[in-house]
């Protein structure tokens, strides 16, 4: 037998039940990554023409501290 009629052998074994959920698998993977680059087409374009750094936002300083309303009714509790 040569080499070539090696590789055309085929066998008539049915394909793993795995086999066809790893297959399953990827192609659903690979299907929803391209739809999830094609609907982001346009954010993507925006971002590139936009970059963040090049923006300067002016107005309230926001320092980090939090105001808010205690019930008096909690505050003997700690």
């Amino acid at each position: 037998m040569t080499s070539f009629e090696k590789l055309s052998h085929t066998t008539n074994k049915p394909t793993r039940l795995l086999h066809k959920v790893v297959m399953f698998v990827v192609t659903a993977g690979a299907v929803a990554l391209g739809y999830l680059w094609w609907r982001t087409r346009d954010l993507r374009k925006q971002m590139r023409e936009h970059p963040a750094g090049n923006v300067v936002i002016e107005g309230e300083v926001i320092e980090g501290e939090v105001i808010r309303e205690v019930d008096f009714r909690d505050v003997g509790k700690r």
